[in-house]
């Protein structure tokens, strides 16, 4: 909550640096392996990119959002799932295109125009026993518009579903 409210108050800013953003994410996963094997899920990373591919961005708060959408896809992902991290350029918007996918229960239409939202939780009685506190999605929501990103989300009911972050390719940052 306190990093909700410093981020609206502008008081957090990020911190670029020009570094190779696919073994960080590559990484990041990694640190997720144990995590999801205990739980009993895949966990596997995959990029169209090649590993040294530089480009500015801020690892602490890159950091934060992947943890929290890998965080959710294992918690909401049943046993045997899979979880993707797929990583590839959009050589037409200039941009990093990060997603992360599931094969968990996914997300009912009428809710996902509101799972940004500070608090909102999914009202669902499958979900209830694992549920959060509702920040998580909006942490990751402005964090990625801090960082001059997008994010998105598709899900299908017991499918899966995905969460799809949009970075600017820049090469500014020391």
């Amino acid at each position: 909550l306190l990093e909700l409210n410093r981020l609206e108050e502008g008081s957090i800013q990020p911190k670029f640096f020009q570094g190779q953003i696919i073994q960080y994410l590559k990484y990041l996963t990694e640190s997720y392996q144990s995590f999801a094997w205990s739980k009993r899920r895949s966990l596997s990373f995959h990029a169209e990119v090649e590993d040294d591919f530089l480009m500015d961005f801020d690892s602490q708060k890159l950091q934060r959002i992947l943890i929290n959408l890998l965080s959710n896809a294992i918690k909401f992902t049943p046993e045997l799932g899979q979880i993707k991290v797929l990583v590839k350029k959009d050589t037409g918007h200039n941009s990093l295109i990060i997603r992360v996918k599931d094969t968990g229960q996914g997300i009912p239409e009428e809710a996902l125009s509101h799972i940004f939202d500070r608090f909102y939780q999914v009202d669902n009685s499958s979900t209830r026993s694992i549920q959060g506190t509702g920040i998580g999605l909006a942490l990751v929501k402005e964090i990625t518009e801090l960082l001059n990103g997008d994010v998105s989300c598709k899900s299908i009911v017991g499918k899966g579903t995905t969460f799809e972050l949009s970075f600017p390719i820049t090469r500014n940052a020391p």
